[in-house]
């Protein structure tokens, strides 16, 4: 968040000191309006720099230090309208990639509810460009009904990955101008059987889990 992001550096330093191996940044995924305005991520979602996409003009950059001398030359850079890659890769990383699925993940509530992800575990608000959006929660099966390998390989949770790893839901999180990104039940591309995924901010890389 903007309130708290300069303390990055010491955490990495108390981390460093305790001999932690692995570090997990994540944006803030306002749960209120009020706090909107600490998101770091407000050119991020519609940035061209960040997508990936052939039809868009583009700059490679090589690999360079971060110094004074670039500094302001990199920010120019990165607000250019163009897409930025840097030594070979998307400066965006991925974008339109399911990390829950693709890394073959469940999530179990302790109900037995199985969810594809933890956000989708519950119904909740959340704001993404400066409106309420409604994720409802979504259970593919329950462990004390079902083995796992049943729910796993059920036709309708198969079907519902492919569209996943094809990630064929609107750019919501880009363009987010219709009612219908202000919830997760149906997009503006077809997508009437839910949940519809084009305004998850985890799938943009903007969210991280631990």
């Amino acid at each position: 968040m903007k309130r708290n992001i300069k303390d990055l550096p010491e955490v990495i330093n108390i981390g460093k000191s305790i001999r932690a191996k692995y570090f997990s940044v994540s944006n803030l995924q306002p749960p209120t309006e009020d706090m909107q305005g600490d998101r770091l991520y407000n050119q991020a979602t519609r940035n061209i720099a960040y997508l990936n996409a052939e039809h868009l003009p583009r700059i490679s950059l090589p690999k360079m230090d971060f110094t004074e001398e670039t500094r302001d030359a990199l920010f120019a850079v990165f607000n250019s309208g163009l897409n930025v890659s840097y030594a070979g890769n998307n400066w965006g990383g991925a974008n339109d990639v399911c990390n829950f699925v693709e890394n073959g993940t469940m999530s179990i509530a302790w109900t037995g509810e199985v969810s594809p992800c933890w956000p989708l575990m519950h119904t909740h608000i959340s704001y993404l460009h400066n409106k309420p959006r409604v994720a409802k929660k979504h259970i593919i099966g329950n462990v004390r009904e079902k083995t796992l390998e049943q729910i796993w390989l059920d036709p309708e949770y198969l079907a519902y990955r492919e569209r996943l790893h094809n990630f064929a839901f609107a750019p919501c999180t880009f363009c987010g101008g219709c009612d219908l990104s202000e919830t997760n039940q149906e997009d503006c591309l077809g997508n009437t059987v839910a949940p519809v995924c084009g305004g998850c901010l985890w799938a943009q890389g903007i969210i991280q889990c631990p």
